[in-house]
This record gives C-alpha cells, sequence and structure tokens, in this order.
C-alpha cells in the first residue's frame, strides 16, 4: 500500500505514525507523501534509509532540504539533498565546495543548479565532472570555448563532448576538428 502512488496522503500520513523504519522510508519515497509528513518525519530521521529517503522526494520543502544539509555530513544524504530539485540555489552552492564525486555529479544533474555553479565544475580536476561539463546542453558557449583552449590533444573524450554540444561554436568545431585524427572522430 505505501508503495502505490495512487495511496492518499491521508493515509500515508496515518501510516507515518507506526515505528517501522522499512514503513516509512517507502511512505518517504511515495510521491503522494505531503510535505507537512516528510518534514514532521526529517525532525526524527537519523541517516539511513529513511532519512535519505526524505531527502530525495520532490515534495520534502527546501527549507527542510537547507537544514539537514547543515547538521549532517553523510555523503549518501548529501548526494540526495544536492539531486533534489527542490534544494536552495545557496546549499548547492555551499555543498558544491565538496570534494565527493557523486555529490557534485548530483549537483550538477540538478536541473536547478544555477549557471555559476555549473561553470566551476570545468575547473574541477576530476574527469568525469570535466566530461558531463563538456557534454551538458546549459554549458554556455563561452565556457565551452574556454574549455576547449585548455584541453590537451590526449583529452580527446573531452574535446569530443565539446565538439557534440550544441553551444560550441562552429571555430571551436573547426580547432577540435584540425586537433583531432580521422580515427578520433
Amino acid at each position: 500500500m505505501c508503495r502505490n502512488p495512487n495511496t492518499p496522503s491521508e493515509v500515508l500520513e496515518e501510516l507515518s505514525y507506526i515505528n517501522n523504519e522499512t514503513l516509512l522510508k517507502t511512505i518517504c519515497k511515495n510521491p503522494n507523501t505531503s510535505p507537512e509528513t516528510l518534514e514532521r518525519l526529517s525532525e526524527k530521521a537519523r541517516i539511513g534509509g529513511t532519512l535519505e529517503a526524505i531527502c530525495s522526494n520532490p515534495k520534502t520543502p527546501s527549507e527542510t532540504l537547507k537544514r539537514i544539509s547543515k547538521s549532517i555530513d553523510c555523503r549518501y544524504i548529501l548526494r540526495e539533498i544536492c539531486g533534489n530539485p527542490n534544494t536552495p540555489p545557496d546549499t548547492l552552492e555551499r555543498l558544491s565546495k565538496s570534494t565527493n564525486m557523486k555529490v557534485l555529479t548530483a549537483i550538477h544533474d540538478n536541473p536547478n543548479t544555477p549557471s555559476e555553479i555549473r561553470n566551476k565544475y570545468a575547473w574541477v580536476k576530476n574527469y568525469n565532472i570535466k566530461l558531463k561539463v563538456c557534454s551538458d546542453p546549459h554549458t554556455s558557449s563561452e565556457m565551452l570555448e574556454q574549455i576547449a583552449k585548455t584541453c590537451r590533444k590526449n583529452s580527446k573524450k573531452a574535446l569530443l563532448a565539446i565538439a557534440n554540444n550544441p553551444n560550441t561554436p562552429s571555430h571551436i568545431l573547426e580547432d577540435i576538428t584540425n586537433s583531432l585524427s580521422e580515427e578520433d572522430i
């Protein structure tokens, strides 16, 4: 019943008073669980499945996500907070200082991450994050140009990601074409 997306929020609210971790985790994952129920459950949830489920639910209030992000230093919880579209930009900004790749990836993949934060990722040393930036259609043409100028020939994947990005200016496409061999393209 708790897994069914058609279960009314009133029923989920009633069931949320049963002290069973598995049940609570399932309730928190349900898209019909009310923001009020998620907030109440977040007050007593400990690190683990229930708190992760609360942080991943798009109905969790932004203030709740902000509060949890300030009091928890668990990468699994922070990853869920960073991936939640309800997370406020200032929280994403603060958490973007993380060195954890999964947290950074979740921030990058969040559709509400401001472009200023995304642009910082172009200079992260982690190659997988840099590839995400190069292939992201939200990356500006100016940023793609800057990255392309700093890529070495041995950064073929990054150059190909830039070449396939619809925002890449034509003169950069020409430069990339000239720097790569036919086998690479």
